[in-house]
């Protein structure tokens, strides 16, 4: 198998964590290339193996929470709107566009801290990602849900890991079969995995599209790293520069497994 299936294929399992609960209609869209999109609409019930290896890896997304606290507005322009009404329940949306063109915008409807519907935009303006949920008991008072409890958030600084590049901080790193190593990283809002093969089988450099997210590999120094994530190619070029090109003690402290932290307990803004 392929470093890059291999990938994939690690994704999907990290991302099977139950799919949704049955009053619930999930979609997801994402951008696949040469100006062709792909949608699906999925359940519990969901059988068609491709829909259902889009849930596993999509659900994760959809049972999540936003918390404003957490992003690097150092990095952002933000607006937000109050009083959006969607199927009967109050809707805050946050716009969280990029003041430079090194990660993507996103657009973000809450029900409380809660996220409704995600779309993510490139560099320039294009939809490249979209999912969300029908809550179809939204007349159901205690499927409301609303969440308004605020996260503690951790002051102390992680030297090297915190701030690594650019406002992304080291989230998590977990070891892999064969020296491989997957490293996780987000300024609170845009994330990027970092996959590191210390024995790789080939040497070209590689970009793909995959499930809207950008996805590029190049060697350094004899070790393939393939990057991830919501970032243009030119920025995850560099931060596999980054990554790749560290210094002896700071590789070594990306790929400690006992420095990944809790993400509700992130750094300082």
């Amino acid at each position: 198998m392929s470093f890059y299936k291999f990938v994939i294929a690690l994704l999907l399992l990290l991302s099977i964590s139950g799919l949704a609960n049955a009053d619930e209609l999930f979609f997801y869209k994402y951008y696949e290339g040469n100006g062709k999109y792909n949608t699906y609409f999925f359940d519990r019930e969901t059988n068609n193996s491709e829909q259902f290896h889009i849930g596993v890896v999509a659900s994760k997304l959809f049972n999540r929470n936003f918390f404003i606290e957490h992003l690097k507005k150092k990095y952002y322009n933000i607006d937000k709107v109050d009083g959006i009404v969607s199927l009967g329940q109050s809707i805050t949306q946050y716009t969280l566009s990029p003041k430079d063109k090194d990660r993507f915008k996103h657009v973000l409807w809450l029900r409380g801290r809660h996220l409704i519907k995600t779309e993510v935009y490139d560099i320039d303006d294009n939809l490249v990602i979209a999912y969300g949920k029908i809550d179809l008991s939204y007349g159901i008072e205690n499927h409301m849900d609303v969440i308004t409890s605020s996260p503690k958030v951790s002051n102390i600084s992680r030297g090297n890991l915190h701030n690594f590049y650019k406002g992304f901080d080291h989230v998590r790193t977990k070891q892999l079969p064969e020296n491989r190593y997957h490293l996780f990283f987000s300024d609170g809002l845009n994330g990027i995995s970092i996959f590191i093969d210390e024995k790789p089988t080939k040497s070209v450099m590689n970009a793909k599209i995959v499930y809207g997210n950008m996805f590029l590999s190049k060697i350094i120094n004899g070790v393939e790293y393939s990057a991830m994530g919501t970032l243009p190619y030119t920025a995850l070029s560099e931060f596999i520069d980054k990554v790749g090109n560290s210094k002896a003690d700071v590789y070594k402290e990306l790929i400690d497994c006992s420095n990944s932290i809790d993400i509700n307990t992130q750094g300082d803004r």
